[in-house]
């Protein structure tokens, strides 16, 4: 069974008059990659800057390893955090940006984060008298060996000694990782860090976030609003709107059982429809009927109906259920990406053949590529 690291209680934060995070309710199990996705001003920075401690929430609990954490200033808990924006010093080097943490502390904070045994059996070897000036030698010598493996756990060895101005952002990235790494936090807080790199530099990072996240064993919660950065990298997935945790789930999970029509939305493309469920595993939508899973809906219930770009299946018109218009096609290096028309309503079809626009098509799906959702009372 796995650990539950970090809880939150009935979390509930306002700036003035808004609502920022509306009473959510999470766990985050230990050495999970979590990613909490959503649009910008959905909460997702507010909780991670509360589980941090840089904001206290209004009402509600943040409780780690058991401990209730509300008014434990941010050095006091086992957290970690990157920040979008690196915030690495210019005027030193690689080394001395990693180290900066750990070469500010006395050297009583020092004796107990490497073991105060260890430190003195060293000092005695190497010594043969422990003193306060050879103590702090060690300790400093201790805290550029833990540089340079934080520097080797982010792949930077050869760095040490270059400025902050001659690397690119993915190595600055990389740099910024490193520093938070050396305190050996037990959770680590990223906020949009990829967001400022080019796409091919943020598809190689995300692979080695993840790989870097299960070697060392941490539990890393990844703050994003792109949807295939935490599809990528995340054990499971909190999709946020308005302060409010719309589905919680693995990426597989989220992407073929999207709860809303928010979720659908969000997470790729989605053809959504309004229809009615039958009952015996049958569904009307499109003035047809057709076959899909079981549901646990009531006869004759409204429904949402949700159908992704790449699960339609064009066939000859013959065999069609449904006939749609071609408006547009356009390829996308894998795929084209088909627009058609029913009457007034557009489709979004996925397909690796070209159609002609303005030509009829015929659309099937299979049963289990049909999603149904209930439709919420907003709506």
């Amino acid at each position: 069974m796995k650990k539950v690291l970090i809880e939150l209680k009935q979390i509930t934060k306002k700036f003035d008059d808004e609502i920022a995070v509306n009473n959510i309710n999470l766990q985050i199990y230990e050495n999970e990659f979590l990613t909490i996705l959503g649009p910008s001003g959905c909460g997702k920075t507010t909780t991670l800057r509360m589980i941090a401690g840089f904001v206290k929430p209004d009402s509600g609990e943040i409780i780690i390893n058991d401990k209730v954490v509300n008014d434990l200033e941010p050095y006091a808990r086992p957290v970690n955090t990157v920040f979008q924006r690196y915030a690495l010093f210019p005027h030193l080097n690689v080394i001395k940006n990693i180290s900066f943490g750990l070469d500010n502390r006395n050297d009583d904070y020092l004796l107990n984060f490497f073991g105060k045994e260890k430190i003195y059996q060293i000092c005695e070897e190497k010594y043969q008298k422990v003193s306060k000036y050879k103590l702090h030698k060690i300790l400093k010598e201790k805290i550029k060996e833990e540089a340079m493996r934080a520097l080797k756990a982010v792949k930077l060895e050869g760095y040490e000694n270059r400025k902050i101005n001659a690397l690119s952002g993915g190595q600055m990235q990389r740099v910024a990782l490193a520093r938070a790494l050396i305190n050996r936090p037990q959770i680590l807080l990223l906020d949009e860090p990829m967001a400022a790199l080019d796409l091919k530099l943020r598809q190689d990072m995300q692979y080695e976030l993840k790989d870097m996240q299960k070697r060392l064993g941490i539990t890393f919660i990844f703050i994003t609003h792109d949807q295939e950065e935490a599809m990528t990298m995340s054990d499971r997935i909190v999709v946020m709107n308005k302060g409010v945790i719309q589905q919680l789930g693995t990426p597989k999970d989220i992407y073929n059982e999207p709860i809303n029509r928010f979720v659908a939305n969000f997470i790729g493309e989605s053809n959504i429809f309004r229809g009615v469920y039958n009952g015996n595993q049958q569904v009307s939508f499109l003035g047809n009927v057709f076959n899909c899973d079981n549901y646990p809906f009531a006869k004759n219930e409204t429904v949402d109906v949700v159908i992704r770009p790449e699960d339609w299946d064009v066939v000859p018109v013959e065999k069609a259920k449904i006939l749609a218009k071609v408006t547009s096609s356009i390829f996308k290096g894998v795929h084209y990406e088909i627009c058609a028309m029913i009457q007034d309503l557009e489709l979004v079809i996925h397909n690796y053949e070209d159609v002609e626009i303005g030509s009829t098509i015929g659309l099937n799906v299979d049963p289990y590529e049909i999603h149904l959702m209930k439709v919420e009372d907003n709506e």
